[in-house]
């Protein structure tokens, strides 16, 4: 951390500061060191991004002049988060410090991947599924527009783990979502809703002709056979679709669920 008087003169830092924000020896060495002198050198070099230099240097002095507690956070140029924490003293200036919090942050975001992401294939998982379906429900009404939601159900997947293992049957589906994702267009979504188990929202089709062709698409992308391990696997899949809006209201749940029974149907 450092210490900064009522003059905003840098009295005292330590070496775990200076080294986190990878500031040179000749800057903070020199005589009557301002707090702004600091800020104009990171400044300069972009560690508060694009900008005007003077406005973000003379916008942060005017933060820290106040005498109230602050607290913010900074991504350095080195992808490093740090917290910075200030407390002002009694007859004016401030004690700063400065607490890396990368490896806190970076588990927060794992958390929330693994909380809206399918952990295997990288994809949606039911609760981002919600949230996209409901966002896009919004969407076409307010546009005007369909959209068709599709639940997919891969059969074939306990026969290829039962023969040839997890490994290859985590494969597979690997190959198989890629494929999927592949078939649809920007602003679709896929979502693995677990085990073999699939469902696509078809944001703003234009009719019957529009959602087929895009089914059609899906279909050829699980159908065509894969190669794993020198070996030809094969699945089939099993579709069901709902579409919105209808001639009575349901929500994101409901359309779901009827996509879910229409699939049972087509099997």
């Amino acid at each position: 951390g450092l210490v900064v008087d009522a003059a905003m003169r840098i009295t005292a830092f330590n070496a775990r500061y200076q080294n986190m924000m990878a500031l040179p020896d000749n800057l903070l060495n020199s005589d009557g060191l301002k707090f702004e002198d600091v800020l104009h050198y990171i400044a300069q070099r972009g560690d508060f991004g694009v900008g005007d230099v003077e406005q973000t240097v003379q916008d942060r002095l005017q933060q820290v002049r106040l005498p109230v507690p602050h607290r913010f956070e900074r991504v350095l140029a080195n992808g490093q988060t740090v917290e910075v924490l200030g407390t002002p003293l009694p007859l004016g200036g401030f004690v700063m410090l400065y607490l890396d919090v990368t490896s806190e942050r970076q588990h927060q975001e794992q958390l929330e991947r693994l909380a809206h992401f399918d952990a295997l294939t990288g994809l949606p998982n039911r609760v981002l599924f919600a949230d996209r379906l409901r966002q896009g429900m919004l969407q076409v009404s307010r546009r005007g527009e369909q959209l068709a939601v599709a639940y997919l159900d891969l059969q074939g997947f306990m026969f290829v783990n039962y023969s040839y293992g997890l490994e290859v049957g985590h494969q597979l589906l690997l190959v198989l979502a890629a494929r999927m994702k592949q078939a649809l267009r920007e602003g679709d979504t896929l979502a693995r809703l677990g085990g073999d188990e699939f469902v696509a929202v078809l944001l703003g089709a234009q009719g019957p002709p529009d959602g087929v062709t895009l089914l059609r698409r899906l279909l050829a992308a699980v159908d065509s056979p894969v190669t794993l391990l020198g070996r030809e696997l094969r699945i089939s899949v099993s579709i069901g679709v709902a579409t919105y809006p209808q001639s009575q209201d349901v929500d994101a749940e409901q359309l779901l669920r009827q996509a879910d029974q229409a699939m049972y149907q087509a099997k």
